[in-house]
């Protein structure tokens, strides 16, 4: 269905990319590649639920390294030819990077470890059905609204101000993600392993695990604003004579752009481990739908890409202030 619509849309406009740049069919097929291949992905990224639930949490990690791998060596080694030709080729080796480890993980796990668990028809019951598409479909809704309040940002840039402003936004970005990256790698097991906790009924770990979080987000919202005085000296070694002068106005935003998440980290690997949903369901829904309008409001006010970013910072802020109160509620109410 969604490869018969886009055809009648107009991705050029929607990018602001000029024809002459881009050619319309181009695009188009681009965009319907990397849709195809998101759609794929859905199908075969069950297996990294299931991995985590192994507590095999690094094996996901190793998989989106690989992926960037597949990539980097792509883009490295590969002659470019035409525009037209770099693009679409791109697209097809984003598409099998990502898909191709899941495909390969999916087969080795069922084969060994879960031998004996392989999906087949005689295990279908319909009450598990409707528990499982219950809770996924509650964490479907979930991942959406935060996928359209923390990766539309370069959209909205090029569609509010223009292409050119994303690279700046792109050489922020990059260093500021660092720490909240870092971070969020080492999250990575807490939601499962809270879950485990819970089933056990081991309530004082969690609670003490919550605090020492805390403790340690705290610590990389330091790191954050530490990394601000030291900027300009890293853009210069990174880009060399492409280096750009460091606006500390737009530093300061991106420091607390990022600290939010961080503690948005912390708050959903803990909601997510209790099952608690409907905090986020509700508070990341009204992000998401203010983002856009927030967004266009305050790039007019500021005149710079810089709205954007002030505009994650208020789409979260609500979840930011509402989660950890719940959280707290549900933890006093565990028994000892």
């Amino acid at each position: 269905i969604s490869i018969v619509v886009f055809r009648f849309v107009q991705w050029n406009s929607i990018f602001n990319i000029s024809i002459d740049i881009v050619p319309e069919k181009t695009l188009n097929i681009t965009v319907i590649i990397i849709f195809t291949g998101i759609l794929v992905q859905f199908f075969l990224k069950v297996i990294t639920s299931i991995l985590y639930a192994m507590q095999k949490s690094a094996l996901n990690n190793f998989l989106n390294l690989s992926s960037n791998i597949i990539i980097l060596v792509y883009v490295s080694f590969v002659t470019p030819t035409t525009l037209s030709n770099n693009i679409i080729s791109l697209a097809l080796v984003h598409v099998l990077a990502v898909n191709v480890p899941l495909l390969f993980t999916t087969f080795i796990v069922f084969s060994t470890k879960l031998k004996k668990c392989k999906p087949n028809l005689k295990f279908f019951k319909k009450s598990y059905a409707f528990d499982v598409i219950k809770l996924g479909g509650a964490f479907f809704w979930i991942q959406i609204m935060f996928m359209i309040i923390t990766t539309t940002n370069e959209f909205l840039i090029t569609w509010l101000v223009g292409t050119a402003e994303v690279v700046e936004y792109q050489i922020y970005n990059r260093l500021f993600l660092l720490v909240g990256t870092l971070f969020a790698l080492a999250l990575t097991p807490i939601w499962s392993t809270v879950t485990k906790a819970l089933s056990e009924k081991n309530y004082n770990w969690i609670k003490k695990l919550f605090k020492i979080l805390n403790l340690i987000a705290l610590i990389a919202v330091v790191c954050e604003f530490a990394m601000i005085p030291f900027l300009q000296l890293g853009i210069n070694i990174w880009l060399g004579e492409n280096t750009i002068k460091v606006n500390y106005y737009y530093a300061v935003i991106f420091a607390i752009s990022g600290s939010v998440f961080i503690w948005n980290g912390v708050l959903s690997s803990i909601a997510n481990g209790l099952g608690e949903l409907k905090t986020q369901s509700i508070f990341l829904t009204v992000g998401a739908f203010i983002k856009i309008p927030v967004a266009w409001f305050l790039v007019t006010i500021f005149d710079s890409w810089i709205g954007v970013i002030v505009a994650n910072i208020v789409a979260m802020s609500l979840y930011s202030i509402i989660q950890p109160l719940r959280i707290n509620k549900l933890l006093k109410n565990l028994r000892r």
